[in-house]
């Protein structure tokens, strides 16, 4: 039985999201599917920052979607999939709803930006993170080092 418009709602509301069929596909782009893998509870690496760089537009965006700069401390740690996010309230010099029909847009938990890098900003805003910035993990165990375990030789 397919769901209502409101069963749906609710449940992306409460970070449950209604399971996708592999036929779904992009709206802008239908040859393009819908990635759905991380769910909350998953956990994940956030990538170093040279492989998401590779994702990235001239704008510095995927999608659309910036990585910023106060973004670069959490990468090579892992975190555990807080929700996920299917649209969010904008504002400014306007205001409205931006909406993520890919699917693939998640948030961490505790994650929220430092505003560093905007001035100091201390609205802590939250961070949305592509699936393709992360990488899902077994636990939140320590972080592999990519060093020699006795230590740098020369």
């Amino acid at each position: 039985m397919p769901r209502t418009k409101l069963q749906w709602r609710t449940s992306v509301w409460f970070g449950r999201t209604p399971s996708l069929n592999s036929s779904q596909t992009d709206i802008k782009n239908p040859m393009k599917p819908v990635t759905a893998n991380l769910r909350p509870g998953d956990f994940v690496e956030v990538l170093p920052p040279g492989e998401i760089l590779q994702t990235l537009d001239a704008d510095g965006t995927l999608d659309k979607l910036p990585f910023m700069p106060e973004m670069l401390e959490f990468c090579g740690r892992r975190f555990c999939v807080s929700k996920r996010v299917v649209k969010t309230c904008y504002y400014g010099t306007s205001s409205g709803m931006r909406k993520f029909p890919a699917g693939d847009v998640v948030l961490l938990e505790g994650l929220r930006c430092s505003g560093a890098d905007h001035d100091g900003c201390q609205k802590a805003c939250t961070i949305f993170w592509r699936e393709a910035w992360l990488r899902r993990v077994d636990s939140l165990g320590p972080v592999p080092s990519i060093l020699d375990p006795e230590g740098s030789k020369w």
